[in-house]
């Protein structure tokens, strides 16, 4: 259904496009090519991870799971930043493409609030 709003033209406010799932499964490449083909924001939990710690973009690191900057506590922090900039982009009238692992359904209940909170299509 979301991409029924994408490719006729019928959005008229924001959209969330969810990707979720475990790592590597190509959830960032289709991520990027909607971002791209569409114009939307991309809100990536890996860059924002990064970010957060004021790591490099490009730099690699190598943690444990659940460790360092793949803690619950960072992880926690990241979907608050995703959170937060998708409201921003919503508000703006964009598509925004949330991409992360969500792994827990807690924090898939937070998208789905959003969408809800804010009205728009996911």
């Amino acid at each position: 259904m979301t991409l029924h709003y994408l490719t006729l033209g019928q959005m008229t406010r924001g959209l969330i496009v969810f990707f979720y799932g475990m790592t590597g499964t190509g959830k960032s490449t289709v991520a990027r090519f909607i971002a791209e083909r569409y114009g939307a924001e991309w809100i990536r939990s890996d860059e924002l991870r990064k970010q957060i710690q004021g790591i490099k973009r490009t730099e690699h690191h190598l943690e444990d799971f659940g460790k360092g900057i793949y803690s619950a506590e960072m992880t926690e922090m990241t979907y608050d930043k995703m959170i937060r900039l998708a409201r921003d982009a919503i508000s703006r009238g964009k598509v925004c493409c949330l991409d992360a692992s969500f792994g827990l359904a807690s924090q898939r209940a937070r998208v789905l609030k959003l969408a809800k909170d804010t009205g728009v299509p996911y």
